[in-house]
């Protein structure tokens, strides 16, 4: 007969506590004191305690089955500064959508906490969080790239960033698939025939979403022995004639833009594509001029950082993890205006 398998009541037992507390002690939830915790912790390793897979399941079961009671709120932690609104980037503000609408179904409520806003620091965020008891972090992009939150009480608080800005600690993370989407903006061009194909982009921004969309571009572009390398358009001002003195030295026929804002540029120069050159962005959106490429699953990010979050919350996974997780979430292809048509039966880069 195989050994029986212990459970939190034996736990209890030997700890002389009741059920209910070893059961939140295990999930490392903050209610329980730190060295009662612990104390759990180390008898349940001693043990040989784990959890029963199939009354875990049947728990989620039941739970999935039920109208989602109130279960606490999540904090969706930001920073406004004078140069950077968050509130006035639509992406950002699709994962906040896409986060609530998740957080509701599964029973929690988001509350925005943005440092500026309100006139805190970052140790005066984390007392606030305290006293109201909100274990769970969603934390917004920062105004920097490489933003570093060492000092912040990480070990209180599960936490989960979305994308690159923030690089110290490291966090589980979720954020659109930059990489491909900048593969797949690149085969399109080459799909289509475009030969002399630019990138357009800030280092600042290409800092803050990890160097995806120039390393994808790179990748695409190179992995064939592609012939016309075109060097790169950094630009590094807001003078539009950084802009329209590269690209009318460099005669690219295609560009991939990081932002559609620098397509604007070119457009208001009366450039027009597909006319004169085809252009594809690997994060379209809602700029009007309808641009061929890539649209990340913004709310659906959001959802999934929620998932992810929820999820670690009932494990009691706090503190930054020794292996932190990065989730990414692929966009899909918008055919837009700005290209032109690829000749009939001429594989895309999609797929």
């Amino acid at each position: 007969m195989p050994d029986k398998r212990v459970t939190q009541q034996d736990i209890a037992d030997r700890a002389g506590l009741n059920r209910a507390t070893v059961s939140l002690a295990i999930r490392n939830h903050p209610s329980i004191a730190l060295k009662t915790r612990q104390r759990v912790q180390e008898l349940a390793e001693a043990l040989g305690y784990r959890p029963d897979p199939m009354l875990s399941a049947l728990a989620a079961y039941r739970n999935s089955r039920q109208a989602p009671e109130f279960r606490g709120v999540i904090a969706w932690l930001a920073r406004t500064t004078l140069q950077f609104q968050w509130r006035r980037i639509e992406h950002f503000m699709r994962y906040l959508e896409g986060a609530k609408r998740q957080a509701d179904r599964l029973g929690y409520k988001i509350q925005i906490v943005d440092l500026d806003d309100q006139g805190i620091r970052w140790e005066r965020a984390a007392s606030i969080l305290r006293a109201q008891g909100i274990a769970g972090i969603l934390l917004c992009p920062q105004p920097r790239p490489d933003t570093k939150l060492e000092t912040f009480p990480w070990r209180e608080f599960s936490a989960v960033k979305f994308g690159y800005s923030v690089t110290h600690p490291q966090l589980q993370m979720v954020a659109p698939a930059q990489f491909r989407a900048a593969q797949t903006a690149v085969m399109e061009l080459k799909a289509r025939g475009y030969q002399r194909i630019g990138f357009v982009g800030k280092r600042s921004h290409d800092e803050r979403t990890g160097h995806n969309y120039f390393g994808g571009f790179l990748s695409a572009l190179t992995f064939d022995r592609w012939q016309e390398l075109v060097p790169p358009c950094w630009l590094d001002t807001d003078d539009p004639q950084e802009l329209i003195g590269w690209f009318e030295r460099e005669k690219p026929d295609a560009l991939m833009v990081s932002m559609e804002y620098h397509y604007r540029v070119l457009h208001d120069h009366g450039y027009r594509a597909p006319r004169d050159f085809g252009v594809v962005c690997p994060a379209t959106g809602d700029s009007g001029l309808s641009i061929s490429g890539v649209a990340d699953a913004d709310e659906r990010i959001g959802e999934t950082a929620v998932d992810m979050l929820v999820s670690m919350m009932h494990r009691g996974e706090r503190d930054t993890p020794p292996s932190p997780q990065r989730l990414l979430v692929e966009g899909r292809w918008v055919e837009g205006t700005t290209l032109r048509p690829a000749p009939a039966g001429v594989l895309t880069g999609r797929g």
